[in-house]
């Protein structure tokens, strides 16, 4: 009885009227739960006090709707022998000096017949000391509503409101016996809106579960009420009419389209009965009003669906999949309503999946698209060409996710397509990885470009088709020696007439560019060139990686001259994303940590090779091994042993491949050399050269072995197999041409090379790596020579050294400072051992200079940076070891000694 004090006064007044004679009807209404029966109680109780006074009482229920009379009968009896009932008997059995109650519980089940005998007596009341009081919820049945109506002149309203948020806060400390905190009554009141028979179970499950109604409880509210009320809320629905059932299944099936138009066309009510069954599961407590209505919580919408047969799920389905239809839904969404049948689908529903499954696709859900041509078919069972196409479509929505699956279904497709247009179309859903791990699907290739002929005789579509396969069969066989030869030389033969005016005619293109490239047959200058003309004219997509496109980034990696290339990959990336096509935002990011790798970034190419690992599908090799390629390759740039290792547990696919397999090598040699095994390295190196060498690719900015054997001669005392490794390396990187090549050849000859010859090489590789977009081979370059000339008293050796940490450090390699730069030279000589140890190498480097007398400007001018950077180094140096200046600096490292660094300022 919280907060009814307003209507209990009402209720007292309407006895009382009665008593004097006053006769009265009553309606108690509000929500289900809300206590409209227990205000019924307290009338009663109410009369109890009035000499004489008789309550009668009756209760409607929904099997008993249809029985005439039936609660006339409940209050007044069998009318007896005769049968008959009518209001002349009632008015005079109530005629009297007695106070008469008669209270209905449920009124919205009140028979017609009932409804009608009773409107009458209201209208009889005059003189009368009779109360009529009925409950009812805000809404009910036709009958009751009726009643409503009749009544409505001679009716007293009480309603019972649920209780407000004051309210709850003091049911709930009635009920757990102490002050309530105001969050917590707030989530109590958010998941019951105040209805005491809801907040009467809450209570009851928090107290048994020792919950109390304190701020930390607040966060306990949400979680155990769905759980706690799921079960009463179920038992109204349960309890309740058809077609209040059959309205939830509806809203289930609607979900957010679930308006009032398509809820009656799902169920056959029609507007006014949709409304007031809306009303029914409101005043339940099981729906919240909007546009559309929604249910209180996902709980209850899930247990309405699992409560569906099949039956009438699928009949929801089907009639839901038509309704949005016709009102202009697009197929797809009719299609979702369809994949959902159980049953058998008609010819409509199955050609809405192939509608819907295209729009998907386009829309860039191809999951979406893969599940409803999943769905169509199984309503074509067996074989025949339409099970053939639609397996076609499959493999095509099914490419970007499940590139297994899609190469599977093009394989069980391709006998039963009727014609050569059907088989070439599903032909080219193979990509030339594929080719190279899938003999089936290398089968199926080559069988269908032998149908379509030479390439060269062939026009229009079928053109396109016959010269892609041509390029995708051509790029699977470039392994072989004898095909890189002859591929070499239709590239040497067309030169810069390439043709390259269509898809396919640049993706062969590229695939005579990959040939030109790993033998080395064209300059880097001459191939890049013919490689940016190909990448202007092709539009970034996502779908490259499924082509022979995808060697366009190794091409351009090659040659240096990766300018562009990562922004097209860009592009690709976000539309695979888009698309959720996450087979080729694997392929994509392999390839852009090989130019992150080529452009002096590893973070980036760090990052990058992760994410393809991540997404890449580890049973379908084309994603596995680009991932791992990548990994091993950012592995081996940042001398990260852990992640080689972790790629080498990985590698379990074909090693004959030879730019899978010299990656393998090489990832083998440079574990091996890290854990101080030099002649496994070198062993490992020389295999791969071999593995290179029977492929026919001679060029070395792919996969350089020779430059790590030539380092591990070098430091084994075998100098002239280092000189001799090294200047083999450099000749082809000349011949080759691209600067980042050229610089590493040049490096490489100068770190084996001793003396004054050594130190110009490497002068000329920082000269050569000036002009490479690889700026971390530059920094490897620049501490090279620093470091040599450190060694030998070169006079500018600092300034190489600090341009290369600078460098180094911009990369983000702060590994190469560590592994390059020399640990007692680095700073010039006569810096006390202690004082060094707590500089960086650039500090270090500033001091010396100070210890020599040099002063700031100086310092600034050899080393090639502003006066401000010398300053703030300085400033660093001075504060780590705790003096002040100058004085301070050389008091705590010492005078410079005499000495070969010295001399040359």
């Amino acid at each position: 009885m919280l907060e009814r004090e307003s209507e209990l006064a009402v209720l007292n007044r309407v006895v009382g009227d009665a008593a004097a004679g006053t006769g009265a009807v009553v309606l108690v209404s509000g929500p289900r739960g809300s206590g409209r029966t227990a205000l019924l109680d307290a009338l009663a109780g109410m009369a109890g006090d009035a000499p004489g006074a008789r309550v009668r009482r009756a209760v409607g229920a929904e099997p008993e709707h249809g029985f005439p009379f039936g609660i006339v009968r409940q209050l007044f009896g069998d009318p007896g022998p005769s049968g008959e009932i009518s209001l002349g008997p009632l008015l005079d059995e109530l005629e009297g000096d007695r106070t008469t109650l008669l209270l209905i519980d449920d009124l919205c089940w009140i028979d017609a017949e009932s409804a009608d005998l009773l409107s009458r007596l209201a209208q009889r009341l005059d003189g009368l000391r009779v109360v009529i009081a009925g409950a009812v919820g805000d809404n009910g049945h036709a009958s009751s509503q009726a009643l409503r109506r009749g009544l409505a002149a001679a009716t007293c309203e009480v309603r019972a409101a649920n209780l407000s948020a004051a309210g709850t806060a003091q049911f709930i400390t009635g009920w757990l016996g102490e002050p309530c905190d105001e969050g917590f009554a707030s989530a109590c009141q958010a998941m019951t809106t105040g209805n005491p028979e809801l907040l009467t179970v809450l209570m009851g499950g928090f107290a048994a579960a020792g919950v109390r109604p304190t701020a930390a409880g607040a966060d306990q509210v949400l979680p155990m009420a769905e759980e706690l009320l799921l079960a009463p809320r179920l038992a109204r629905l349960e309890d309740a009419r058809d077609s209040v059932r059959e309205l939830a299944g509806a809203m289930v099936v609607l979900g957010v389209r679930a308006e009032p138009d398509l809820l009656g066309t799902l169920t056959g009510l029609d507007p006014v009965e949709v409304s007031e069954t809306l009303l029914t599961l409101e005043s339940l407590s099981l729906v919240v009003d909007g546009k559309p209505p929604r249910f209180v919580c996902s709980r209850i919408a899930e247990a309405v669906a699992g409560s569906l047969s099949v039956e009438r799920h699928d009949r929801l389905h089907r009639a839901a999949a038509r309704a949005l239809h016709a009102a202009g839904a697009s197929a797809e969404v009719a299609a979702g309503h369809v994949r959902a049948i159980a049953g058998e689908l008609d010819r409509w529903e199955a050609d809405v999946l192939r509608q819907g499954a295209a729009i998907s696709l386009r829309r860039g859900s191809p999951e979406d698209s893969v599940r409803y041509l999943r769905r169509a078919l199984l309503h074509v069972p067996g074989a025949g060409s339409e099970r053939a196409r639609l397996l076609a479509g499959l493999a095509v929505a099914e490419r970007g996710v499940d590139p297994a699956s899609s190469i599977r279904h093009v394989c069980q497709a391709m006998p039963e397509l009727d014609t050569l247009g059907e088989r070439a179309a599903a032909a080219v859903l193979i990509s030339p990885a594929t080719i190279r791990y899938d003999p089936a699907a290398a089968r199926i290739a080559s069988g269908v470009a032998a149908e379509l002929g030479d390439p060269a005789r062939a026009a229009g579509p079928t053109r396109e088709t016959a010269v892609r396969l041509d390029a995708r069969l051509r790029h699977a066989r470039l392994e072989n020696p004898r095909e890189v030869s002859v591929t070499t030389g239709l590239l040497l033969e067309q030169g810069r007439e390439l043709p390259l005016s269509t898809g396919a005619d640049r993706e062969l293109g590229v695939v005579l560019l990959r040939a030109g490239t790993v033998s080395a047959a064209l300059p880097a200058a001459e191939v890049s060139w013919l490689a940016h003309r190909i990448l202007e004219r092709e539009p970034a997509s996502a779908t490259h990686v499924h082509s022979a496109l995808t060697s366009l980034v190794e091409i351009l990696v090659a040659a240096d001259s990766t300018e562009d290339i990562a922004g097209w990959l860009d592009l690709a990336l976000t539309q695979a994303m888009r698309q959720q096509a996450v087979a080729a935002e694997s392929l994509i990011q392999a390839e852009r940590a090989l130019v992150f790798l080529a452009t002096g970034q590893p973070a980036r190419a760090q990052a990058s090779a992760a994410c393809a690992a991540e997404l890449a599908d580890l049973d379908w090799p084309e994603t596995a091994v680009a991932s791992l390629t990548a990994q091993a390759s950012v592995a081996i740039l940042t001398a990260d042993t852990a992640l080689g290792e972790q790629v080498l547990a990985a590698w379990q696919y074909d090693r004959t491949d030879p730019r899978a397999s010299a990656v393998f090598r090489l990832l083998r040699g440079f574990l091996a050399s890290a854990a101080g095994d030099l002649e496994a390295a070198l062993d490992h190196f020389a295999g791969c050269g071999r593995q290179l060498a029977r492929a026919g690719w001679r060029n070395p900015a792919l996969y350089d072995w020779r430059a790590g054997a030539a380092i591990l001669h070098h430091r084994l005392g075998r100098e002239a197999d280092a000189l001799a490794l090294a200047e083999e390396h450099h000749a082809l990187a000349e011949s080759w041409g691209a600067p980042a090549t050229v610089g590493r050849g040049l490096r490489v000859r100068g770190m084996v090379t001793a003396g004054a010859r050594g130190v110009v090489l490497l002068r000329e590789s920082v000269e050569v790596l000036g002009r490479s977009a690889d700026r971390l081979e530059l920094a490897k370059a620049q501490l090279t020579l620093g470091r040599r000339l450190v060694e030998t008293g070169g006079p500018d050796g600092p300034k190489h050294l600090w341009q290369g940490q600078e460098l180094a450090k911009a990369c983000g390699a702060g590994w190469l400072i560590k592994e390059v730069a020399p640990p007692a030279t680095a700073a010039a000589p006569g810096l006390a051992a202690g004082g060094r140890a707590a500089l960086t190498p650039a500090e270090n480097i500033v001091a010396g200079m100070v210890l020599r007398n040099l002063t700031n400007s100086e310092i600034a001018e050899k080393l090639g940076v502003s006066r401000r950077a010398v300053e703030k180094h300085l400033t660093n140096s001075y504060r780590k070891l705790g003096v002040d200046g100058r004085a301070g600096l050389v008091a705590s490292l010492g005078s410079a000694h005499d000495g070969p660094a010295a001399s040359g300022n």
